[in-house]
């Protein structure tokens, strides 16, 4: 019955990853797995606490019977608390990571249900994409592809580099495209179309060149004449190319290649 650390969290970024779908069951049990995170550190900090007193025999006396009901009585009392608001610190966790799209890598697209979800989650920008397809001359299915190697179709996600929005644009390439608003789906959108069709034109449409300097930049893709031989990148463009090979799939049985 002892509160596992790893478990929790992989609690979290699974309900995290249900949740992206917006039902309301799959948003239950991210916040319950949030407040099993609180219940952790809570129980961890009165352990600490009571260590650090001058009697820190706890309710129950010293020995391996005394250590064990005090565990589960601190289990107890920290799920209580963190069921009732506790430090705040769940609600704070549920709002993050659903704002900044914290995600494991795997629900960028391992399985087929993972993908027929993201598929689902993104298709809510189709107008967007159809637009910026038609201006830009970039094929839509390599758009779903980025969009879902990037940010998972959510709007509002921002990396540990700074990258926001649905197609993970940096500052500097959201001005240099145009974009006022990075959050804004449709301008994002057309501003990472643009860039996309800039690195494809740059690279003689060259899909796997172009997908590499997304990810790592132009300069980088052309000082080692291809691919560089970084794992993060070469990881992008395999799952890049694979996700365009499902997104074609799927756009062909909706009439929409």
């Amino acid at each position: 019955m002892k509160i596992d650390s790893a478990q929790n969290m992989q609690k979290i970024l699974n309900a995290n990853a249900s949740a992206r779908s917006g039902t309301s069951n799959s948003q239950k049990k991210l916040k319950s797995a949030c407040q099993d995170f609180e219940a952790l550190f809570i129980a961890h900090m009165l352990k600490k606490m009571r260590s650090a007193s001058d009697t820190g025999d706890g309710l129950f006396g010293k020995g391996l019977g005394g250590d064990l009901f005090q565990d589960l009585f601190d289990a107890e009392i920290a799920r209580s608390m963190a069921s009732q608001r506790g430090l705040g610190m769940a609600e704070q966790l549920y709002d993050k990571l659903l704002e900044k799209g914290l995600l494991p890598e795997s629900i960028s697209g391992g399985s087929a249900s993972g993908k027929v979800n993201a598929f689902e989650q993104i298709r809510q920008f189709d107008a967007a994409i159809s637009t910026a397809a038609s201006a830009h001359e970039v094929e839509p299915a390599l758009i779903y592809a980025v969009i879902q190697a990037e940010s998972g179709g959510n709007p509002h996600a921002v990396s540990m580099k700074g990258a926001k929005g649905l197609m993970q644009l940096m500052d500097g390439t959201a001005r240099e495209m145009g974009v006022a608003n990075v959050f804004q789906p449709r301008q994002n959108i057309d501003g990472g179309v643009q860039y996309l069709k800039a690195m494809l034109a740059r690279f003689d449409g060259d899909t796997s060149k172009a997908l590499a300097a997304y990810n790592a930049g132009p300069g980088t893709v052309e000082s080692y004449g291809g691919v560089p031989p970084f794992k993060e990148t070469q990881k992008y463009v395999e799952h890049v190319m694979e996700l365009l090979e499902f997104y074609r799939q799927q756009l062909d049985q909706s009439g929409q290649s």
